[in-house]
């Protein structure tokens, strides 16, 4: 089996117990059965992806020098795990666990559609899927995420506890601090649409900029702007987010009118992909725009209400089979392969 037939089964899987669920009514057995399950998948993996074979190499040799460089809580969390006997198939287990428990709590406080953000989640590239490769961003993310709630209701010294609290499973999670407070203001689309179109155009040129004159006074990252061969790039994947980024703007005025919160999420998105324009060359930062790029899980729903019935029953399954394409292309013939080794 391949990871691309597993998204294909879990988009399935969702829609039926959507139709159960709205001809059974509100049941919360459904949701848990779902989170479940990913876990599930998510947790038994073997080797899916390249950052998942690292992280099971680091679990299984204490002495490997690539463990300095994980952020302290999780030494505390692997002894912990290997003093009771449990092999690295635990560890992922839990992190899958706490990645997708996070997720659905976020969903569940803030969208407009809990199985359509579901269905996002698992279709978009940069979700589910994702969490298979980058496990402790993931965490993090995940922790902001679910307690952005305190964002749109204006608990903003709660949210940046989260944020530091996040930080100590991945110290990139502190880029929050700053744009939290970029994230607050209700631009005028002039300006988001000028901001936008300026950083797919010069992207590079921007990025050229940073790796000169920024990123060498950061004592952890100098060292990618003197190794970093930069390569032309003209994939359609910039050109798909960047349709994406305008069918948002173009109903952005709509959702901010509609929904009190909805400029919050139109902002996390856009910086979102301006961060993705500016850093596709470079993976270790290109990464950070899954802080900002998740908040369509919420956002989608949002734009999917201010569209009349009929035409919403139209939007939604055309945006799913968008993402699900992109999603699919990257991984179809990704082999998944699975364990239940728990103790050594």
């Amino acid at each position: 089996m391949t990871v691309g037939l597993i998204v294909i089964l879990l988009i399935v899987l969702i829609l039926f117990f959507d139709v159960v669920r709205s001809a059974a009514g509100k049941t919360e057995l459904f949701p848990l059965s779902l989170l479940l399950v990913l876990t599930a998948i998510a947790g038994l993996r073997y080797d899916v992806g390249v950052d998942c074979h690292v992280y099971r190499e680091m679990y299984d040799s204490p002495s490997d020098i690539r463990l300095l460089a994980l952020e302290p809580v999780w030494h505390y969390i692997i002894a912990g795990l290997r003093s009771l006997g449990f092999t690295s198939r635990m560890w992922f287990i839990l992190t899958a666990f706490a990645i997708n428990t996070l997720f659905f709590y976020g969903m569940k406080r803030m969208s407009v559609n809990f199985y359509f953000s579901l269905l996002l989640y698992v279709a978009i590239s940069f979700g589910f899927v994702e969490t298979f490769n980058i496990v402790r961003q993931f965490v993090a993310g995940g922790i902001l995420f679910a307690t952005f709630h305190y964002v749109t209701e204006k608990k903003i010294w709660k949210y940046v506890l989260c944020i530091v609290l996040a930080s100590c499973f991945h110290l990139s999670a502190l880029v929050m601090l700053p744009f939290l407070f970029l994230l607050r203001i209700k631009y005028p689309m002039w300006m988001l649409w000028g901001g936008f179109g300026v950083c797919f155009l010069f992207g590079r040129k921007i990025l050229d900029i940073v790796l000169t004159y920024v990123v060498p006074q950061i004592a952890d990252y100098a060292f990618y702007a003197d190794n970093l061969n930069l390569e032309d790039y003209s994939g359609l994947l910039k050109l798909f987010y960047f349709l994406i980024g305008c069918g948002i703007l173009a109903v952005a005025p709509r959702v901010m009118k509609r929904f009190t919160s909805g400029y919050l999420f139109v902002n996390a998105v856009i910086i979102g992909l301006v961060w993705y324009f500016m850093f596709l060359d470079v993976q270790v930062f290109t990464r950070i725009m899954f802080y900002f790029t998740v908040y369509l899980f919420v956002l989608i729903p949002m734009i999917a209400r201010v569209f009349t019935p009929r035409t919403r029953l139209l939007l939604m399954p055309v945006i799913v089979l968008l993402f699900l394409a992109v999603t699919l292309k990257m991984h179809w013939g990704v082999p998944y392969d699975y364990d239940f080794l728990f103790f050594y």
